[in-house]
């Protein structure tokens, strides 16, 4: 089964500037004793957390803070949209440069075919006879996962596809590493265009209960939070209801009915998201650029995450 995958992030950054590389091996050290969850640097010397829900995020915070004595300010959690294809799609790169001396050659020929959610991305050589040399194949592969991460639609990750190597030729003076990087990249952004791309957000089951005389009510908070009912049922006058509600419909719910939840799937997200506040809970995986003035401006040290 694929490992969980984040749906969640924070940005963090320490209030000491001389905690910055205490910071980070904290990090490094709490890595070993809690669920995973990823790091992604700054130029601005911010951090970028990513893990599997707010109270895992929580978690990291305050063991830097309690554990590790280090006071770090921290961003309200964001929701790591991603992209991923639909149908199978073929794409040829070429990379031909001559500069007056060396030239540079890298010609490939890919398919990509979707996988089931959570698969991640798998890459698959089917080179036969040496028409691309072993020495670019890893290239190729690079050059096909960097360009994954900065996605077609919206500059998000793409997952959850196969990426098939099958073609391509080289040239005994001209061809290197690099020039194949490049070619696997300008494959992959033709073949993702044409396989249907969509943006996908995480989805969590999501139990809500409520006393028998506000079930409507609580039907109608599921709904406003485009939330699907799945099952409702009623024991000693306490009526529970599980539905699957959008991750992002969920951040800073304030609603009457008491609710827990866990992550069910991603699913095709409303994208753009429909205001501006909701896009401000989303971000891509990898944190492709620091919080803008604004952003910064909201860091709370003391966020509350009830």
């Amino acid at each position: 089964m694929p490992a969980p995958r984040p749906i969640l992030s924070v940005t963090i950054a320490p209030l000491s500037a001389g905690d910055h590389a205490r910071l980070q091996t904290a990090l490094e050290e709490i890595a070993q004793s809690v669920p995973p969850f990823t790091k992604t640097e700054q130029p601005s010397g911010e951090v970028i957390l990513a893990g599997e829900s707010e109270i895992h995020l929580q978690a990291i915070c305050e063991l830097l803070r309690h554990g590790r004595h280090i006071d770090v300010a921290v961003s309200p959690p964001q929701v790591l949209y991603l992209e991923t294809i639909l149908k199978m799609s073929e794409a040829e790169g070429k990379y031909i440069r001559q500069t007056g001396g060396s030239g540079n050659y890298g010609h490939v020929k890919i398919r990509l075919e979707p996988q089931e959610r959570g698969a991640g991305i798998a890459f698959i050589n089917q080179i036969r006879g040496g028409v691309i040399p072993e020495q670019y194949i890893q290239p190729v592969e690079q050059g096909l996962r960097e360009a994954a991460r900065g996605g077609i639609l919206a500059g998000l990750e793409l997952v959850d596809f196969k990426a098939i190597l099958y073609d391509g030729s080289h040239h005994e003076a001209d061809s290197n590493p690099m020039a194949f990087q490049i070619a696997a990249a300008l494959a992959f952004k033709e073949a993702a265009r044409k396989a249907h791309p969509i943006v996908i957000e995480p989805i969590m089951t999501t139990v809500f209960t409520a006393t028998e005389n506000r079930l409507s009510d609580t039907l109608g908070e599921i709904s406003s939070l485009r939330g699907r009912v799945e099952e409702v049922a009623t024991t000693h006058g306490v009526t529970t209801v599980r539905a699957l509600v959008p991750l992002r419909e969920m951040l800073g719910y304030q609603g009457p009915a008491a609710h827990v939840m866990h992550f069910s799937h991603y699913a095709l997200a409303n994208w753009p998201p429909d205001n501006d506040a909701a896009n401000a809970s989303v971000r891509n995986p990898r944190g492709p650029s620091p919080p803008s003035d604004r952003e910064s401006a909201s860091f709370d040290s003391d966020f509350d995450w009830t």
